[in-house]
């Protein structure tokens, strides 16, 4: 079911009231498992700012951000975000998409994803949304195929798979 979380579209005020839950959200995934405290946070920080100022992309209006439901002890605060950027002619990128810890597996991601599509559409102009996820980030990979994206042949992604593959060729060979 739809999560009772109210959705709102972003503002600039947003790169900061945007970090406590971004770092709560990326504290144990596989793309920042060998930062130090200092290195995640400064990274947490430039993530966000380059969404709100990256110099090469427009950040779009149909960004969504989920805020946590009243009389929770997160009212009104953000407990996730759907950030959207508009990129080549037609297209749009699903820059980032978390929800804080605590208000996962509510159906929260599939609703900031669907409100930023409906946003988009309002918008007119995109006919496609692309996301990206970190290949070692099991759980994004699986909302993102359950969201309906698909996988798209990438030559650095078959390269990898290419040097697992060795590499589990020649551990067998090594095991007899």
């Amino acid at each position: 079911s739809p999560s009772p979380a109210p959705l709102r579209p972003t503002a600039p005020s947003d790169e900061q009231a945007l970090l406590p839950c971004f770092r709560a959200s990326f504290a144990e995934t596989f793309e920042f498992c060998d930062h130090t405290k200092k290195k995640f946070t400064d990274a947490a920080q430039q993530c966000l700012h380059h969404f709100f100022y990256g110099p090469f992309h427009l950040p779009l209006p149909a960004s969504r951000v989920a805020l946590g439901p009243p009389g929770t002890r997160n009212a009104g605060k953000p407990i996730g975000a759907a950030l959207v950027l508009a990129q080549d002619e037609g297209w749009a990128l699903l820059d980032m998409i978390f929800v804080a810890p605590a208000w996962q597996h509510r159906g929260l991601a599939t609703a900031l994803a669907a409100a930023a599509l409906t946003a988009l559409h309002e918008l007119g102009g995109y006919r496609t949304l692309v996301s990206r996820y970190h290949l070692g980030n099991e759980p994004s990979r699986a909302w993102h195929h359950q969201s309906g994206f698909v996988d798209e042949p990438d030559l650095r992604l078959a390269q990898l798979h290419f040097r697992a593959a060795t590499h589990e060729l020649h551990r067998q060979r090594e095991l007899g």
